[in-house]
């Protein structure tokens, strides 16, 4: 079997957009572990999957369901939650860093592992995801993409991140 970090989703309807996903590890063995090490130059590090994986979502204000049925129907074009009127104002698409457009759903928040903020939601209410490093070691962390609009740019302040492998 092929190795590395995969996720499993739904094909039903809007459930993997509504959060109906999760990871799923193969592990290598030792000896593939030591290879990619000396080819990648990435040194020793720790490879905690059971703690160490992101699982990163858009977190929408509404179900992904109800924001497809006014996409379709032309509502979610205007910034508004009602029936558009001449007089309201339409909605800029959303873009990215690089200035393409990703579409006329307005970015609300992200999420990892189901935690997040959002300004319009009391901070006691909401968590954030806190993964545990010590000083002085590398550790491999695992990244799972299934947001289903918007790209995200994943940094740690002080820390320099090197790419060990992607899809699988």
């Amino acid at each position: 079997a092929n190795t590395g970090t995969y996720w499993y989703h739904s094909h039903t309807g809007a459930q993997r957009t509504d959060g109906l996903f999760g990871s799923l590890i193969i592990k290598e063995s030792p000896a593939l572990i030591a290879r990619a090490k000396n080819q990648t130059g990435v040194g020793d590090f720790e490879d905690q999957p059971e703690s160490h994986t992101l699982s990163l979502m858009d977190w929408q204000l509404k179900p992904s369901i109800e924001l497809f049925s006014e996409l379709v129907s032309g509502i979610r074009f205007y910034d508004t939650n009602q029936v558009p009127t001449r007089s309201d104002i339409r909605y800029v698409s959303t873009t990215s860093q690089d200035g393409g457009s990703v579409g006329p759903v307005s970015f609300w928040s992200g999420i990892i592992n189901g935690n997040g903020r959002h300004e319009s939601v009391n901070y006691t209410q909401s968590r954030l995801s806190i993964f545990t490093v010590l000083p002085d070691k590398q550790y491999r962390f695992r990244l799972v993409g299934a947001q289903g609009l918007f790209a995200y740019r994943v940094s740690i302040a002080g820390h320099k991140l090197k790419v060990f492998a992607m899809d699988g």
